[in-house]
């Protein structure tokens, strides 16, 4: 069988690979993958072994190559990694090509945001999946942590460790749910090749927590007192909204901005079908999780 990646260099693609170059099934499928450029990075590393030469560098959002790749491979099954809302291009590749695969894609629980800018690019890509296509199965993901390379809690770290102050908008009662990275490479490495599963399935954490019992957890395990900052969230976002039409002029980039703060105004919790699935599985507790995210950060205690 034929298999393409997208998104295969990231983190939880990183160790998806890792755990298919160590099984029985890796020698029994051909692996192929897109990534957006060829740069060195110890995260891509397992990807570039396990699809060797089959690697197209390009960006998915380029119909055009999108088409070029799935013409050439012709693929049994395509794992999309990378964001879902770009899974319209290669639904379209698809069709233009008359090739049917399966589609296996990594969503996000941002679908159930009640703030319209940050749910509708997901709704959208799950209703086009919905329409155009059959044969797919869809992991929603909670907000993904474990590395140096998350997109957010890595920065909590950082900031404690250095002894930065933490804007907390809201009070820092917002709830979350994190889900370690291997969690979810783990998950979808054990439903790859069942094709009988069909629609979508959340995926959240086992643990619900503040921002603020977030900062405290990790504080403990760095052995520092976090200097946090209470933030109203109106005016934090209406400024930022302010700094981004005046960065959006300049090649600068703002550490966050406005609308994951207005998201910090709404809890993200939702419940899991996805254990259902694997009734066998232990999710990874989130002091677990941060315990080994620190390791892999290289932080001590001074």
């Amino acid at each position: 069988m034929k298999i393409l990646f997208t998104g295969l260099g990231g983190l939880t693609g990183s160790h998806l690979s890792t755990l298919l170059l160590k099984s029985t099934i890796k020698d029994q499928n051909t692996y192929f993958s897109i990534l957006r450029s060829n740069s060195s990075s110890y995260l891509s590393l397992p990807s570039r072994v396990l699809c060797e030469k089959n690697i197209f560098y390009g960006d998915i959002e380029n119909e055009q190559f999108c088409f070029h790749v799935i013409n050439s491979i012709k693929p049994d099954l395509i794992v999309h990694l990378a964001q879902i809302k770009l899974v319209p291009m290669l639904i379209n590749a698809a069709i233009n090509t008359n090739i049917k695969p399966r589609i296996l894609c990594l969503g996000t629980t941002a679908i159930y945001s009640s703030i319209s800018s940050c749910s509708s690019p997901y709704l959208n890509a799950e209703k086009y999946l919905r329409d155009k296509w059959s044969d797919f199965l869809v992991i929603r993901s909670s907000m993904i942590y474990g590395s140096s390379m998350d997109k957010n809690i890595h920065k909590l770290f950082q900031a404690i460790f250095k002894n930065q102050p933490i804007p907390i908008p809201g009070g820092g009662k917002t709830l979350y749910q994190p889900i370690f990275f291997k969690d979810v490479a783990t998950i979808i490495y054990s439903l790859l090749l069942n094709r009988e599963l069909v629609g979508f399935y959340n995926c959240p954490g086992p643990d619900k927590l503040s921002l603020l019992e977030l900062v405290e957890i990790i504080s403990d395990l760095l052995n520092r007192k976090a200097i946090t900052i209470p933030l109203p969230i109106m005016p934090s976002y209406y400024s930022l909204r302010l700094l981004e039409v005046i960065t959006s002029r300049l090649s600068f980039k703002l550490p966050v901005n406005s609308e994951q703060i207005l998201r910090l105004s709404e809890d993200k919790i939702s419940s899991s079908n996805t254990m259902s699935l694997l009734p066998e599985f232990k999710y990874t507790s989130i002091l677990e999780g941060l315990k080994e995210q620190m390791l892999e950060m290289k932080l001590r205690d001074l």
